[in-house]
């Protein structure tokens, strides 16, 4: 769990059902020339192409800001955005006037959407690192459905989340919202609005009630566990319940492990074989116990066995390149002496030269 590839595809597939943009992704595993290179992620790329099809806008009239720098667009949009961020960092929500000149620039139901998301999932490269975030608008109003000229969210970029190697800013009780790095100066201002926002009692309510509903529909076991399940069907795994890992190896061929308990999770007293199983284990501290390899049905290959291997594979290495020096140099030495005691002396001699000076080669005295 602490390890899997398709988080980033989750979180995105769960946002994309609320009033944010997101990268359609395709997984697919790679191979080339043969060799097994993993299992990657095909998506899309947020620019104004990407808008422009989502959103049924003109991409000559879109600028898409990525992280406080221009990723397509007007350089004057761009100023604008950044006049609108240094408003807002001073400004005063608490009052009507001020919280309805935000909501006219911003779509401050994809504001909430983005923090009630990125806070559930835990992730930690968007608020916490104040990272992979980006905003649109059109350049023009044009009367569309968003055409409005209100900047809008993008959703990127998502995967240090949900437990990620166990790691604590990932965990699903981390106090989120209160440690956002709302001091950021590299113009984030979803983050910066946001806190600041927090004070018109109207968008805290909203929120509020926001994040109830979503956690009851969007995030419930109920719409999460299906999605998983078809995520892992599509790259072809299975996921066994840790209780019953037993069970599983029984029926296997080879069992890879590469856990980071700080325990063992194969016992030899555990387990309960009646067919042959080659471990693989990759885990250090070791994942599988040592004594299982004392099971006659059982090959168990663990990093130091690997080690050993390669050790002795370069023992041999080097002792076949020495044998093979040996042998070429006797041949050289052997190929010279015919030469110097060749009939045609002259050119055994220019012969000789050649290979003492261009090859560097020292004649092998024999006696």
């Amino acid at each position: 769990y602490a390890g899997v590839r398709f988080r980033d595809d989750l979180n995105q597939e769960l946002m994309g059902q609320t009033n944010l943009g997101v990268q359609t992704k395709r997984p697919y595993l790679l191979y080339i020339n043969g060799e097994f290179w993993g299992l990657y992620s095909m998506q899309e790329k947020e620019d104004k192409h990407y808008v422009a099809a989502h959103y049924g806008v003109d991409k000559d009239n879109v600028t898409v800001i990525k992280c406080g720098k221009l990723e397509d667009g007007s350089e004057e949009i761009l100023e604008e955005y950044r006049e609108l961020y240094e408003w807002a960092a001073e400004a005063d929500f608490s009052d009507p006037e001020e919280y309805a000149r935000l909501d006219a620039a911003m779509d401050l139901d994809g504001l909430i959407d983005l923090f009630v998301g990125e806070s559930y999932v835990c992730n930690y490269d968007f608020a916490i690192l104040i990272n992979n975030w980006t905003i649109w608008r059109v350049n023009e109003p044009d009367g569309s459905p968003y055409g409005d000229g209100k900047w809008r969210f993008l959703v990127y970029d998502t995967e240090y989340s949900l437990g990620l190697y166990d790691q604590i800013p990932t965990q699903y009780d981390y106090d989120y919202l209160n440690q956002m790095d709302i001091d950021s100066t590299n113009l984030a201002l979803p983050v910066v609005l946001f806190d600041l926002v927090m004070d018109n009692a109207d968008f805290c309510e909203r929120f509020y009630d926001r994040y109830i509903e979503l956690a009851d529909t969007v995030y419930s076991a109920e719409n999460v566990l299906p999605i998983i399940d078809r995520m892992v069907a599509e790259v072809g795994a299975t996921v066994v319940d840790y209780a019953a890992r037993y069970e599983r190896i029984a029926a296997s061929d080879i069992v890879v492990s590469a856990t980071a308990s700080p325990h063992v999770v194969v016992r030899a007293d555990l387990l309960k074989l009646d067919r042959p199983v080659v471990f693989l284990d990759l885990a250090s501290p070791r994942d599988v116990e040592p004594s299982v390899a004392e099971n006659p049905l059982v090959t168990l290959v663990s990093i130091d066995t690997i080690g050993e291997l390669a050790a002795g594979d370069r023992q041999e290495r080097e002792r076949l390149t020495s044998r093979g020096m040996d042998i070429v140099s006797a041949s050289v030495a052997e190929t010279q002496r015919w030469l110097q005691t060749s009939t045609s002396s002259s050119c055994g001699l220019e012969f000789t030269h050649f290979l003492s000076v261009k090859m560097r080669l020292t004649p092998i005295n024999k006696g």
